[in-house]
C-alpha cells in the first residue's frame, strides 16, 4: 500500500504547485489590469479638470 501512495502524493504535490503558480500569475495579471485602469481614469479626470479650469478662466475674462 505504501508503494502505491508515493506516486499519488507526488502527483498531488505537483498539482498543488502548478495551481499555486497559476493563481499567482492570475493575481499579477489582474493587478496590472487594475493599474492600467487607474492610470487611464486618472488621465481622463485630469483632462476634464484641465478643460473645466480653462473654461472658467475664459468666463472670467
Amino acid at each position: 500500500m505504501k508503494k502505491n501512495m508515493h506516486p499519488l502524493m507526488t502527483g498531488l504535490t505537483a498539482g498543488m504547485i502548478a495551481g499555486g503558480c497559476a493563481m499567482m500569475m492570475q493575481n499579477r495579471s489582474q493587478a496590472q489590469h487594475t493599474m492600467k485602469t487607474v492610470k487611464k481614469n486618472t488621465g481622463k479626470a485630469l483632462r476634464t479638470v484641465s478643460s473645466l479650469m480653462e473654461d472658467m478662466s475664459y468666463l472670467m475674462r
